[in-house]
Formats: structure tokens, sequence, C-alpha cells
């Protein structure tokens, strides 16, 4: 292999995997300092996407509170699964929009919905075009069958590209639209992530990893100045693998201390508890409240919160994690208002796949399909559902088996091409980042 080979081959992994930030940070410059709190100061968006591993069950999420839906879901259910109706938090129903409710935990996800600050996706997933049951059962390969795969299904999901376990995605949803964004992002690249996920790797873009929460330590005192050092005599090696290992490392390096420098700007005075995710979103806070610092327009930021695989004691279960989810979000919007966000950013949740609407013997649901998902913040028209709730009957025109497997009635690709466009990705650049966005005529989910 020619020299001119490995030079273009070394570059574009550069490109792929550097953080694509000046070696020198334009923070440390109070001249550079000012113009950047000027620019973030005007047209500030972010987007945190939260993923709930495992695959949370919107059934017991968002449910229908119209009696004849609530009366079949309560009877399919049955005592192992069915929530008590007077536990259910009503939600405010403007003219038109069914009538619905929330799982008991979702205390701030409710108030928020009800103030008008957050939608819920109905009945959405991974499909690569709209169609009926009866074109699924006759055209098998529509019903991507790795939806029985945790991590598969993740990758439908943050790739917001479909396709078989051999034709995913190299990047995902988030990579690609920070690679659109990568010239409003200040001195830094536009994209964080506090674990790891195929969305946060773009074309051009990798996330810069955020450290939160004690699973994380810090080096010992001196070793990012002395690998700093390293990376600076290394640059300059004949050696092409050296030479372009040494240039990312000393981004890398570059990067986490203007972003050390951004978290410690004004750090929120809110409370968070303790728990990984409640860390995680607390860390984006600061970030986002540090945005002065980087001079950052648009930013977007990945978590994930594990344990939403409820094979077994449901009820127990999803009432823990959702619980820890909305903790999180209240505190994290309340520092959001703090620092002036609270209308210019969005939290959005993903999951694997939805839950079999029938329980299972051991008081769980098991993988399905469909799902519902919220969409988060000031900014967006809320308030409301954007599609239409499944009826709630088995084996019926949406019920893929005889379970409660939903047929998605909206793709993944749709909403999150809302959620690059409510970034201001124009529609030529979200055909870009969404191809399969072609699809379907309805086009994005609506969220503004």
């Amino acid at each position: 292999m020619s020299n001119r080979i490995d030079r273009r081959h070394f570059l574009q992994l550069s490109s792929r995997v550097s953080l694509a930030a000046a070696l020198t940070p334009l923070w440390a410059d109070p001249a550079h300092a000012a113009m950047l709190s000027s620019t973030a100061a005007s047209g500030y968006k972010a987007i945190v996407l939260v993923t709930l591993t495992g695959g949370n069950d919107g059934n017991n999420t968002v449910i229908s509170l119209d009696n004849h839906q609530y009366a079949s879901y309560a009877a399919i259910r049955g005592a192992a699964l069915a929530l008590p109706q007077s536990s259910i938090l009503p939600l405010s129903s403007g003219s038109g929009q069914p009538v619905l409710g929330l799982h008991p935990a979702l205390k701030n996800v409710a108030s928020m919905y009800n103030a008008g600050s957050a939608l819920v996706v109905a009945n959405v997933g991974p499909i690569s075009r709209l169609t009926s049951k009866a074109d699924i059962l006759a055209h098998t390969s529509l019903y991507p069958a790795i939806t029985r795969s945790h991590p598969d299904s993740l990758s439908l999901w943050e790739t917001g590209q479909l396709g078989t376990t051999s034709q995913l995605g190299l990047t995902g949803w988030g990579g690609r639209t920070a690679d659109f964004l990568a010239q409003e992002a200040g001195s830094m690249p536009p994209l964080f992530s506090t674990a790891n996920g195929i969305f946060g790797v773009g074309n051009n873009v990798q996330a810069v990893a955020i450290q939160s929460g004690a699973a994380f330590a810090a080096l010992p005192s001196g070793c990012n100045e002395y690998i700093a050092a390293v990376a600076a005599s290394e640059q300059g090696s004949s050696n092409l693998l050296v030479s372009n290992v040494a240039r990312l490392r000393a981004r890398a390096i570059a990067d986490q201390l203007t972003l050390t420098s951004a978290m410690s700007y004004a750090p929120p005075r809110t409370a968070f508890s303790t728990s990984q995710l409640s860390q995680g979103f607390k860390s984006i806070a600061e970030v986002i409240a540090g945005r002065s610092v980087t001079g950052a327009n648009r930013q977007l930021f990945y978590l994930r919160h594990d344990g939403y695989d409820h094979h077994t004691s449901q009820l127990i279960q999803q009432n823990v994690q959702l619980s820890i989810f909305d903790e999180s979000i209240g505190s994290f919007f309340a520092a959001l208002e703090e620092s002036g966000a609270h209308n210019d950013v969005i939290v959005v949740t993903h999951s694997d796949f939805g839950r079999t609407l029938a329980p299972n013997s051991e008081g769980g649901s098991d993988h399905a399909w469909g799902n519902h998902h919220f969409v988060l913040g000031g900014g967006i028209a809320g308030q409301r559902l954007a599609g239409t709730m499944p009826d709630m009957a088995l084996g019926g025109s949406q019920d893929l088996d005889t379970l409660g497997t939903w047929i998605p009635t909206q793709s993944v690709v749709q909403m999150t091409a809302g959620l690059a466009s409510w970034l201001g990705l124009t529609d030529q650049q979200v055909a870009s980042v969404f191809p399969d966005l072609a699809n379907f005529g309805a086009g994005p989910v609506r969220l503004f």
C-alpha cells in the first residue's frame, strides 16, 4: 500500500474520530471568550437523548383513559400488570385530543405536559414504510425480526436507518446531524455523551465523552501534562501512525480542558440525586450553563438509563426506573431555568422496543414492537399526542400477533427527523441525515 493511500486512510480516520477542536482552547483568550459569549447568547438550541435500555413498557407509561379503552386494557393486563385507574396521572386534553394519563411515577413529566412543555409520540418504531398487518404477514421482510435483539434494536433507533443485522448503519442520527452543526458549535464539537453508543458517531464528528458519577476516576495529578507533552513531541514523527495518533491525543486533551472550564463556569444550584442518570443530567446541565465558554449555538447530548427489560415483577421494577427518570427530568429542567436555557433544550426518549400488552406468566411483559415516547421542553408545540394510540384489542388489525405487539403507525425515522428539523437543519440536510424519510409521505413528526 502506498504512502498516499496510508495518509488518506489516516486522515479519514482522524476526521471520523477526532474531536474537531483547535489545540489552543479559545476560552483561554478573554477577547475570544467575550465574542463566544455574545454568539452563544442568541439562538441556542440543544437536544438531550435518553435511551431507556431494555425496552420500556409503553402500555403502562402512557394509558388511554377513554372508558372503553381503559376497560379493555385492564381486562387484558389483569392484576399482574394493569395500573388502577385512580393511580394514573391525568393529562389535560385539548379539543380533538384523546384522554390520556401517565404512569403514577411520572409526576414531573405530567406537570410539563399539562403546562404545554411536553408531547407524546405514539406508537413509533423501526419500520421501513407504513403498512398493514396483511401486508406484513405477506411480506415478512417488512418486520425487522432483529427487534427481538436488544443491541440490534438500539442500533435501529440510534442510527435512524433501517435494515437487517448485516446492513445496520455505521453512523448515528446524532452524529450525522452534528456533522451539519459543526460551524455552530463554537470551540468544541456539538456532540457529547455520557455513554457509549452509535448515536454519537458521525461521518466527521464523534461525541466528546462527559465524565460523571462515581464510575469515572480522574487521572493522577500531572498525568495530563505529561501526556500532552508526549503528544506534542510525537506530532512531528515521520511515522504516519504515531503522528496522527499524537494529533488526536492532543486534540482530545484540549477538548477536555475546554469541557472542564465550561462545566465549572456556572454550576447549577439545583440538587440532583446520586443516581447515575441524575448525575449524567447534572453534567449536561453544567455543559449547557457553560455554553458561553465554548460559544455553542447548537449541541446534542446522549444518556442511557439501564434497567427496563421487565420480564418479571414489572409493576415494581418499572415504578423504580420511571421514578428515577422523572426525578432526573425535574432536576434537569430546574437547573436549565437557572441558566436561562429551559425554553431552548428538549429531552427525547428512545428505547429498544415496546412490550406486549398481554402479560406473561412471571408478572412481566415480553418484547414487542411499537412504543410511546416523550419529547419534553420549551420551544415545542406541547400538550398533545403526536400520532394515534393503538386499539386495546388482541389479534386485531394493529396487533402483529395475539399478544398486543403493536405495528408502528409512525417510524423512528419520522420522529428523529422532526428533532433534526427543530434544531434548524434545512429540508435538504434532514433528507441527507435520514435517507429513509423519503419512504414516508407524511414527513417528519411536527414538534413546533
